[in-house]
């Protein structure tokens, strides 16, 4: 069977609000798990936040700050979560429905060898009101435009998504829910960048696991890119802050990179997830999705009206 692990957001016109137990726009991941399966005997082990470790020790688990200028001054985080706090609503709450074209490679590997399958979708993001909240949904469809929910786990594979809602632990109404540390400057491409990473924390988990044991928090931490001029995330990583023993994952590393997207009737650009790597190990077996997207375009919602005769 699979567990859907459902990271929920209430996105209030206006303002971004803390998550809800009844969620009004989510991003789902489903994972592979077997069935009736109950690991909560397997001890967790104690995890340290990378936050809390030198920067060096930092560099070592992520490779991509490889080059990264390094500082422990935190002078300057207070006023690069306030700007990129202002770009991350601004996203949530003038979002417009748009298509792209995605490309996934799904790969289960193993010491005695690898599967994999390539697969094409249309990947929509779209949104809708109701009162005062906005709700923001992304999701996949076929060739013939059906609604696709998951596809290959017969084969032991699982389907990622709902990157677009990532940068949401920095919109303003959900910077309380993690802790931040400014790392130091980085060249990404042309781009000069801030580095910052996250901790959620333990009392404010984005996601829960659900079984016959209950729920289990579903805890993150992560590094941020922002670009220095416009204050836009321009890469995030996150992983895993503790394995979720219940369901035997040990370890996800999520890699995110957005790119700005301008629409000919949009003035203003948007900054959408042009690629993403998605890596987990799971019950011993590790897994590896790869996203990309392209062709993005406005989504318009057609209707057909029949007149009898």
């Amino acid at each position: 069977m699979f567990f859907a692990i459902r990271f929920c957001f209430l996105v209030l016109l206006g303002t971004l609000a803390p998550p809800l137990s009844t969620c009004q726009a989510t991003r789902d991941m489903t994972i592979l798990a077997e069935k009736n399966s109950n690991r909560n005997t397997r001890p967790n082990r104690n995890s340290r936040p990378y936050l809390d470790l030198p920067l060096d020790q930092i560099a070592k688990q992520i490779p991509e700050l490889k080059g990264i200028r390094p500082t422990t001054d935190q002078e300057r985080l207070t006023t690069i979560l306030s700007q990129t706090a202002v770009k991350v609503d601004e996203l949530f709450n003038s979002v417009i429905d748009v298509l792209a074209q995605e490309d996934v490679i799904r790969a289960r590997l193993s010491p005695s060898g690898s599967t994999s399958s390539h697969i094409r979708y249309d990947y929509l993001i779209v949104h809708h009101t109701k009162g005062n909240v906005r709700i923001i949904e992304e999701y996949r469809t076929d060739s013939r435009g059906n609604r696709v929910e998951q596809v290959g786990l017969d084969q032991g594979f699982s389907l990622t998504s709902g990157f677009v809602l990532m940068c949401v632990h920095f919109a303003s109404g959900h910077q309380s829910d993690s802790r931040f540390r400014y790392l130091g400057q980085q060249l990404i491409g042309p781009r000069n960048t801030y580095v910052v990473g996250f901790s959620e924390l333990p009392e404010h988990p984005s996601a829960a696991v659900s079984g016959a044991w209950g729920n289990a928090p579903f805890l993150i931490e992560g590094i941020a890119w922002v670009d220095e001029y416009s204050s836009e995330i321009i890469r995030m990583r996150t992983d895993l802050l503790a394995p979720l023993v219940q369901i035997g994952l040990d370890e996800q590393t999520t890699e995110v990179s957005f790119g700005e997207v301008r629409l000919s009737d949009e003035s203003q650009p948007l900054w959408l997830p042009s690629g993403v790597t998605v890596e987990a190990e799971l019950q011993g077996t590790k897994f590896r999705n790869e996203h990309r997207y392209t062709n993005y375009r406005r989504y318009w919602v057609s209707s057909k009206i029949v007149v009898p005769n």
